[in-house]
């Protein structure tokens, strides 16, 4: 087990998370209904715990947080941050709204670290009774030094239906849920943390099901004005496969596809893409492709600069700075995993 050094007194709002929880185990089964083809080999000796079943898990620079559940619904959470290498995980003494469902850390424009929360929205109005009334997710930013409460953002103003937030330097990228003349679908926004207005980047076509539409699953701002996000197209009626892939729209409004990924049927690895981790300075995207590890590729030419092996198959895992990979396992733990060789 690594030793950390003492630490500095903690500011109001920051409560410090006892060593004695971070400790090493190896991996769990997994239930046979979800069984991976391949299990997935334990973790290294030397990795350690951070965290069991976190909802969330996001990265910036050396610092991780996540999202972990304090009922057994998940509806309740607290933010946990890791802020560097030899750091203990700390709790964000502030309560956080009802049903947190993602987070991005980053900065704002002075330069403060920050995170965004995502709360759940209802996904589909044909698995909703009609006596249930339509929640709509909203994002909200608090500092990680916990000197301030959840505060909802302007641009997610009552009545919006926003999702899978990313940051950069104070820039926030989401996806809004769209419902009109019974028909559903998504479109890709950027703004600010202060802004009441946001710009349409990208608009995927609208269906009367969200079963039969692409669906955005994580955004981030980059470098240049642009920003990267992830897709997920249903190949079948009834979303029995998918096709994922890694966009980048510019400032200019151009287009591309920077990588794609396949996968069909099975719910355990339809991960397609995990959490978008960009660079502080914009120019590079990190994130799990499929079951082939941890992908970073160059903003600038869309070209894959490196991959590294996470040793799972769970599509939660980020980027940890200088110390290696924050992995989720296929037993739903959150590992530190130290840089091989």
């Amino acid at each position: 087990m690594p030793v950390f050094p003492s630490l500095p007194s903690v500011p109001r709002g920051v409560r410090r998370v006892a060593l004695g929880a971070l400790v090493v185990v190896p991996a769990l089964g997994v239930s046979a209904a979800h069984a991976a083809p391949t299990p997935s080999p334990a973790p290294p000796a030397d990795a350690v715990v951070l965290e069991q079943r976190p909802i969330a898990v996001s990265a910036s620079g050396a610092t991780v947080a996540w999202l972990r559940r304090t009922d057994a619904t998940g509806k309740r959470a607290v933010l946990v941050v890791r802020d560097g290498p030899g750091a203990a995980p700390r709790v964000i003494d502030r309560a956080l709204p009802t049903a947190p469902v993602d987070v991005a850390v980053g900065t704002d424009r002075a330069g403060k670290a920050v995170a965004v929360v995502a709360t759940a929205n209802t996904t589909t109005f044909r698995t909703r009774p009609s006596s249930q009334p339509v929640q709509r997710g909203a994002l909200y930013v608090l500092p990680l030094d916990g000197s301030a409460a959840p505060k909802r953002l302007p641009v997610s103003a009552p009545g919006t239906d926003l999702s899978a937030p990313g940051l950069l330097a104070g820039r926030v990228s989401f996806a809004r849920l769209q419902r009109t003349g019974g028909k559903q679908g998504w479109t890709l926004h950027s703004g600010t943390l202060t802004g009441r207005r946001s710009t349409v980047e990208a608009r995927q076509a609208a269906a009367t099901s969200l079963s039969a539409t692409t669906s955005i699953r994580a955004t981030t701002p980059i470098r240049g004005g642009g920003l990267a996000y992830t897709t997920a197209t249903p190949r079948e009626r009834g979303g029995a496969g998918f096709t994922f892939a890694l966009r980048v729209v510019r400032a200019n409004g151009r287009t591309s596809v920077v990588s794609r990924t396949s996968f069909g049927g099975s719910a355990y690895n339809e991960t397609g893409f995990g959490p978008l981790t960009v660079s502080p300075n914009g120019a590079r995207v990190s994130a799990v492709r499929g079951t082939t590890g941890l992908h970073t590729w160059s903003v600038p030419s869309g070209r894959s600069v490196s991959t590294v092996p996470t040793g799972s198959d769970n599509g939660k895992s980020v980027p940890a700075g200088p110390e290696g990979l924050a992995v989720v396992g296929s037993d739903g733990v959150l590992r530190l995993i130290p840089h091989q060789g």
